[in-house]
């Protein structure tokens, strides 16, 4: 509008000088038309001008990062990824002494201090990449993870929800999160989160470690061995995988003991069908297996002394025929009469029995 309107006002100050100067008609009136004509002109142009004025300039394309800063930044990287983070933490802050706005620099530098355990210096370097870039997922995990490292642990889960908000398929920021869940003993909490993350990743060994972890605590040791088998499978060598084998073993060794004591059921079974019947109630119930099996031989012993008797008493009739009851032919014996006691609980000893 400042255009339109000083034009307007330069425009009438002109008119005042030419207008008394050319009182008649002729080449001066032509000339006020030509200028007339020129003002026409400048009045339709003019509310296009104002418009493009009053639109909001154009935002401005961001900066690319300086060369210096890259060349750095891409150094520390090689050193943070072979394990020198000595260098790798000297090349990032270069890079950010190039160019501060390297938020990446200050992401992976937070990264290295908390491998350190400088939790205080890691939170500062997370705070500044969020504040350059505020939904990064990298920066929100780290920073979930330094304050969990601190005990606030609420606060960490809410960084770890958030990043998985922004990026669904960040596996590391749900089995992070499934840590702070077990901490807080929410194990169905913990369990539905490692899920997610090996769903994502199915290579995670530590997810599957603690997933076989938690349900052997919670007593469903057939499905934490399996999760625990995996866990070794595919990192044999890591931190976790001498406690997972050592669970493995317990487990195992309980199925075995399990397994034997079905087993001695299944004898107890047996050798107490083999037990000759009785008019009283059996010795064997409430008797342990070894209490079974000698009263079992101490039967057959008593069987075989009962054999030998009647072997004895038929010899004895054949060789006195007074012994005889009449009969067909005469050769029904009398029934001779039995001093042998049925077979009770507590059994006479065999020493006993040939007393008798």
């Amino acid at each position: 509008m400042e255009n339109r309107t000083d034009t307007v006002v330069i425009s009438a100050a002109g008119d005042s000088q030419i207008s008394p100067r050319h009182a008649t008609r002729g080449k001066c009136n032509i000339a006020i038309l030509l200028v007339l004509l020129a003002m026409a002109v400048q009045l339709a142009y003019q509310p296009a001008r104002c418009q493009e004025t009053a639109s909001p300039p154009a935002a401005e394309k961001p900066r690319a990062y300086s060369g210096e800063a890259i060349k750095h930044y891409n150094r520390g990287l090689e050193f943070h990824q072979s394990g020198f983070f000595e260098k790798a933490v000297s090349e990032y802050k270069l890079a950010i002494a190039s160019d501060d706005r390297l938020e990446q620099a200050y992401s992976n530098l937070g990264l290295i201090y908390i491998s350190q355990k400088s939790f205080v210096l890691a939170q500062d370097a997370f705070d500044k990449a969020l504040f350059l870039k505020p939904n990064r997922p990298t920066s929100l995990n780290g920073l979930a993870s330094v304050l969990f490292a601190r005990g606030q642990v609420e606060q960490a889960i809410e960084k770890w929800q958030k990043a998985v908000a922004v990026d669904p398929k960040f596996a590391s920021a749900y089995f992070n999160m499934g840590t702070a869940f077990e901490s807080q003993k929410k194990y169905d909490d913990a369990l539905t989160v490692y899920v997610k993350a090996v769903s994502i990743a199915p290579d995670m060994a530590d997810a599957f470690y603690h997933m076989g972890s938690l349900l052997n605590k919670q007593k469903h040791p057939a499905q934490a061995l399996v999760l625990l088998r995996k866990s070794v499978d595919l990192a044999a060598e890591s931190e976790f995988a001498r406690d997972a084998r050592k669970q493995i073993a317990s487990i195992e060794n309980q199925f075995a003991k399990d397994a034997g004591k079905e087993s001695g059921k299944d004898n107890k079974t047996k050798v107490v069908s083999d037990l000759p019947p009785t008019r009283n109630q059996s010795p064997s119930v409430g008797a342990s297996r070894q209490e079974i099996i000698d009263s079992a031989a101490r039967n057959v012993e008593k069987k075989r002394l009962e054999k030998e008797k009647k072997e004895a008493d038929a010899l004895k009739a054949k060789e006195n025929p007074s012994e005889r009851q009449g009969g067909l032919l005469g050769l029904v014996k009398r029934k001779p009469k039995s001093d042998i006691k049925m077979f009770v609980h507590p059994p006479q000893s065999t020493s006993d029995q040939k007393s008798e």
